[in-house]
């Protein structure tokens, strides 16, 4: 199920990018929820994270939800020039 990115993530995220002497805008970011919910359980979060640089169409996914750090996973990659 896709799942809308909480706003201070897409704001690191758009920073993150400009960083980089990049434009934000020519990003799409999905986030779809994969947590096994298990009735009325506790259960920790996962998410994944889909980053696609629409000029390239170059694409990563990447684990999100406890104990996770895209963000910094995404970082590494475009500071590795792996988007193109």
């Amino acid at each position: 199920m896709q799942i809308r990115i909480q706003q201070d993530i897409l704001d690191d995220f758009e920073q993150i990018v400009h960083n980089q002497n990049l434009n934000p805008g020519d990003f799409h970011l999905v986030q779809n929820d994969r947590t096994n919910y298990q009735g009325g359980q506790a259960v920790p979060l996962n998410f994944e994270v889909t980053v696609r640089n629409n000029r390239t169409d170059i694409s990563r996914t990447y684990q999100s939800g406890n104990n996770t750090d895209w963000l910094r996973e995404f970082k590494q990659d475009l500071t590795n020039g792996i988007f193109g």
